[in-house]
């Protein structure tokens, strides 16, 4: 990947503020935390539960793009909260 687009994804992801979004959201919602993640912080899942409390926050060990690289574990968690909230 060029450093030009590099640059410019970094500043997209650094403006983007989806908080009053996710206010309105009204379904559940899980949220599959890599344990290893280096580009997403630790912070991240208690700052969207200060936003929605019932979010449901499930732990993956791994690095980030958890789904591809832990793909079995993300769909069992998946799976298990969707027969929850059915």
């Amino acid at each position: 990947m060029k450093p030009e687009v590099l640059k410019q994804r970094v500043r997209t992801i650094l403006a983007c503020d989806a908080r009053a979004e996710l206010a309105k959201v009204q379904v559940p919602i899980l949220y599959l935390q890599a344990t290893r993640d280096r580009l997403v912080g630790p912070f991240c899942p208690e700052n969207i539960r200060h936003i929605e409390p019932q979010t449901e926050v499930v732990r993956i060990a791994g690095p980030h793009l958890i789904l591809q690289r832990q793909p079995e574990q993300s769909a069992a968690a998946i799976r298990a909260f969707m027969e929850r909230i059915r």
